[in-house]
């Protein structure tokens, strides 16, 4: 998954290139554990990230119940939000999702697909559709 980010992250300018960051997950028993565990995993995680962001960063979550883009909405979104915001900081969540911490600070959510991805695979997907975006914005042949 890492050669894949990297293959898209090399394609951007340096001046599109986005930081990628990933923080480490709370670690979690090698069996099951329930949803109570859950909560607290995740929140864990997000004291980690709200330590990382900004007020006046714009934060769109990764979430099953955000918005659905075509390529072309993304990239004009993506555009719209470069000018708006300094930062944009898209947050994908761990095994157990996002808290309702990092949801309620989101300034968007955004689903990738009605299917679940565990998180690597959806960062790959996110990499890939920022380089789509950014050769749209280009004119650039790569998105047909």
């Amino acid at each position: 998954m890492t050669a894949a980010c990297d293959d898209f992250l090399v394609r951007l300018p340096k001046t599109y290139h986005p930081k990628i960051e990933t923080l480490p997950l709370a670690v979690r028993p090698q069996t099951g554990y329930d949803a109570n565990q859950a909560k607290l995993f995740k929140k864990t995680e997000a004291d980690l990230v709200l330590k990382k962001i900004q007020p006046e960063d714009a934060i769109i979550a990764l979430h099953p119940t955000g918005k659905f883009y075509s390529t072309p909405e993304f990239s004009e979104c993506l555009s719209e939000w470069q000018l708006h915001y300094k930062n944009i900081i898209f947050l994908i969540g761990g095994p157990d999702g996002l808290c309702d911490t990092l949801l309620n600070r989101a300034n968007y959510k955004l689903s990738l697909s009605s299917f679940t991805f565990p998180h690597t695979l959806a960062k790959v997907i996110l990499i890939e559709q920022l380089y789509r975006a950014y050769t749209l914005q280009k004119n650039h042949p790569y998105h047909r």
